[in-house]
């Protein structure tokens, strides 16, 4: 019998699928500046080369979050396949605290730019 925990596994892995898929038109800077998609912050949007650096930056940081997310949900089930709450919130802690650190890391570098 499938348990919920692999269902999730599997949603997780989407996630991190999706994420990657966000992640590549930022790195190949195929986004023009606009107010919907990118890191969208003052000094991004005050000139067309410093947005397409940062960006650049931040998907390459979006790209890696996603790798290590879809191996931490695969490795995270193993570890927890029989505990579905611990399972969700490992995953979630993994999720969350990357998208903190790719945040951080990329005003770091917008700052520097």
């Amino acid at each position: 019998m499938q348990t919920p925990t692999l269902w999730f596994m599997l949603l997780f892995v989407a996630t991190g699928l999706l994420l990657a898929g966000v992640s590549f038109p930022l790195i190949r800077r195929w986004v023009k500046p606009n107010h919907f998609y990118g890191f969208r912050i003052p000094k991004t949007m005050s000139s067309e080369p410093i947005w397409y650096e940062a960006n650049a930056y931040a998907g390459r940081m979006l790209l890696g979050l996603s790798i290590v997310y879809i191996a931490a949900s695969i490795l995270l089930y193993f570890v927890f396949r029989e505990n579905f709450v611990a399972y969700n919130i490992a995953c979630a802690v993994v999720l969350l605290g990357g998208l903190l650190i790719v945040v951080v890391l990329s005003f770091r570098y917008a700052r520097l730019l």
